[in-house]
């Protein structure tokens, strides 16, 4: 399967790896339409691009981490991996690159075990998923889709996720203002 991923110091490329396996409460999707976030996904490669200097007065707390390590006597190594911590969230293939991923839509392919209300050939969207041939995500991150919702409209499904979210935590009532900034 082709999955585009970053490799060193931030460079994109489309490699070939192993197909997802299916866990039991997972879904593989045959992607149709993945949805790139510009802010995310530039946020994640801003960050993998910094020199170890940048990552250290950048990114709040590194240095504060790393020199309360080193005041407890911990070993260099620990420093550093105060200073630069794993990416997050983990990559789903150890040794392989670390993918991009946000939000998707396709057909499921393989349902695991425990999972209900999703079958093999239905349409679903999904987030927190690579951009890839296939992907699997757990049953909590897929939704089947309506007849009238195109795949490509449901690849966009993270992004109307977080738009709800923004509005159910301000609680607007009749009459109120509200401004949205931004794109």
């Amino acid at each position: 399967m082709q999955q585009l991923v970053i490799e060193g110091q931030g460079r994109i490329s489309l490699k070939e790896l192993p197909d997802p396996a299916c866990n039991q409460v997972g879904v593989v999707v045959r992607s149709a339409y993945s949805l790139i976030s510009s802010g995310t996904e530039t946020s994640t490669l801003t960050i993998v691009r910094r020199s170890p200097l940048q990552k250290i007065l950048y990114e709040g707390g590194l240095l504060g981490k790393a020199l309360h390590r080193l005041r407890r006597g911990e070993l260099l190594s620990e420093v550093w991996k105060a200073l630069f911590p794993p990416p997050n969230p983990p990559n789903p293939f150890p040794g392989s690159p670390l993918s991009l991923g946000y939000s998707g839509a396709g057909i499921v392919v393989e349902v695991g075990t425990e999972v209900r209300g999703i079958e093999p050939g239905q349409r679903v969207a999904y987030v927190d998923a690579p951009h890839a041939g296939l992907v699997q995500a757990s049953r909590n991150l897929v939704i089947p889709l309506p007849k009238e919702v195109s795949l490509e409209e449901g690849s966009f499904v993270a992004l109307g996720a977080i738009a709800l979210q923004g509005v159910r935590r301000l609680r607007p009532q009749l009459g109120d203002t509200v401004a949205v900034i931004g794109m």
